[in-house]
């Protein structure tokens, strides 16, 4: 439980932190026009640019999913690492974000030794960076998730 709370606690802060990071590449404001340049002017005053549609960093809304692999098999290799990459993927097509690019990542990997299922989870996050393009420049943990036979991921993606 207290693992919970801690990566709760932890994911809070470094989205809270992200959040109030300046912008990159923003810079203070141009100042307006005043009365005494205005006035010889015949051009008109120009629109003020665009604003994105995102702030830039982490998207605050996160996806959570669960994959079916067993962290049994992804240690053992073979197809499993294969099927982990493959199913993560498809679930990014699933909801049309294989476009984007994921910020951060937590993967949980289940099993009866905490110790084995962080390095499990680590091992798999590895897995998506070295095989996913989406995963590519994604930082993040691997956590222990309790027991059972798969993992759960929670993504943050980049705006």
């Amino acid at each position: 439980m207290a693992g919970w709370l801690f990566a709760d606690l932890f994911l809070l802060l470094l989205v809270t932190a992200l959040a109030v990071l300046p912008a990159k590449g923003s810079t203070a404001p141009e100042p307006g026009p005043t009365a005494s340049s205005s006035a010889g002017s015949s051009a008109p005053p120009s629109a003020p640019p665009p604003s994105p549609t995102r702030p830039a960093g982490l998207d605050p809304e996160f996806l959570t999913f669960t994959i079916p692999v067993s962290p049994a098999a992804l240690r053992a290799g073979g197809g499993a690492l294969d099927q982990f990459v493959t199913l993560v993927e498809a679930e990014m097509r699933q909801r049309d974000l294989q476009a984007r690019k994921v910020g951060f990542v937590l993967v949980f990997a289940t099993d009866t030794d905490p110790d084995r299922g962080v390095t499990t989870g680590t091992k798999g996050l590895d897995l998506l960076r070295q095989r996913s393009d989406v995963f590519r420049s994604a930082v993040g943990f691997g956590y222990w998730g309790g027991q059972g036979d798969d993992f759960e991921l929670k993504v943050f993606l980049l705006n």
